[in-house]
């Protein structure tokens, strides 16, 4: 007796867009011979997840359309085995849906491609993505530190990158929740962000990932990173001043953040809950390689003299990002600095125009001037 199963492959694209889209069968195709895959298991062998992503993303890198495996697999076990390869394989970014079709010997999985791709259309893809992946990492300056690496990969992917407002609310998936999209097209969602930074740090050797939940009332990717020994959380999106913060409101289009680049648990779950069904989530308990630690523009408290100084340090820039250890901290910079004019003492350390412009994050404890 076989079964048929019809899957949307790509559905945690579609929650990370906050979009539904109904179920649809994918329609009969002839698929040519060279676009399907027969893969024998022996009787022996225990079928396990490792095996089965082995055998299913190995397929896939062939980009073969129809995989079928002459064992009979609990199709709940397929089924979490390919959203952990779309969780993980960034280079395999063109899964749409598939149809699982069980047997009493045999298990079958039809894939379908986003845009309806063919495999052909697919290598020309694969290889244009390598490509551009390549000239990211050859663009990084010799010498730098892995923390040095990563904060450049993270401006460099925010910078190139427009946040897709039509991709959000598409109601489908589509190349902007790919490492494709961002990288090869320059447009993207959360997940393409997420997916494109893993596949980059995959191929600089630096451990990251990407986890899933939801930020507020939206669903959110974001990443996680190792350096040295401990994990840190860093959310390419919401620090590319094209996306919107976690209120849903606009950001000034002027500047790149880093206000979510390296931060730990306390400060993650601020503003997101993660998803339980996740293949890995680290614990991330350490500040040391936050950017505003390493930049020296993170405070305990309020001096007028410790910010001065920090903007004449960036006074080519002529903008610089603090961020405070607590809301009490935040509340008395934001008074004292604006409510109160001590912003024009900061004169005494470093030249002001005859205007200064702010913005704050009262969830991050971030304040942002630029003068």
């Amino acid at each position: 007796m076989r079964e048929k199963m019809i899957i949307i492959a790509a559905a945690l694209s579609l929650m990370l867009t906050g979009c539904d889209i109904d179920l649809a069968k994918i329609p009969d195709m002839i698929i040519p011979a060279e676009d399907i895959s027969t893969t024998s298991v022996p009787d022996e062998e225990e079928i396990t997840p490792e095996l089965l992503y082995d055998m299913f993303a190995g397929e896939l890198r062939k980009f073969k359309t129809k995989v079928t495996i002459n064992r009979n697999v609990d199709a709940s076990l397929v089924t979490s085995v390919i959203d952990s390869i779309q969780r993980n394989s960034p280079d395999i970014f063109w899964i749409n849906a598939y149809t699982i079709t069980t047997g009493t010997k045999s298990t079958e999985v039809e894939f379908e491609a986003i845009d309806s791709l063919t495999p052909m259309q697919l290598r020309e893809m694969s290889a244009r993505l390598e490509e551009k992946a390549q000239e990211l990492i050859d663009s990084i300056p010799e010498g730098l530190m892995d923390y040095d690496k990563i904060l450049y990969i993270h401006d460099t992917i925010i910078r190139s990158t427009s946040y897709d407002k039509n991709g959000s609310t598409a109601g489908k998936n589509g190349l902007w929740g790919t490492a494709y999209g961002c990288l090869v097209n320059g447009d993207a969602v959360c997940q393409g962000y997420s997916e494109a930074f893993v596949y980059i740090m995959g191929k600089l050797g630096i451990e990251a990932g990407m986890c899933s939940g939801s930020a507020g009332d939206e669903r959110h990717a974001w990443n996680y990173v190792k350096l040295g020994n401990d994990y840190y959380w860093l959310d390419l999106t919401w620090d590319d001043p094209e996306s919107t913060d976690e209120s849903g409101e606009s950001m000034q289009a002027d500047n790149l953040r880093h206000t979510y680049f390296l931060i730990d648990d306390e400060m993650l779950m601020r503003t997101r809950i993660i998803d339980d069904d996740q293949d890995f989530v680290p614990e991330c308990n350490s500040v040391a390689n936050n950017y505003f630690v390493r930049s020296g523009c993170f405070f305990d408290d309020y001096s007028i003299e410790a910010l001065g100084w920090v903007m004449l340090q960036n006074e080519e820039t002529r903008s610089v990002e603090f961020m405070f250890s607590d809301r009490e901290t935040f509340d008395t910079a934001v008074e004292k600095l604006f409510d109160e004019g001590e912003i024009w003492d900061a004169g005494e350390y470093v030249w002001l125009s005859d205007q200064v412009h702010y913005s704050k994050d009262d969830v991050m404890y971030v304040i942002t001037i630029n003068y």
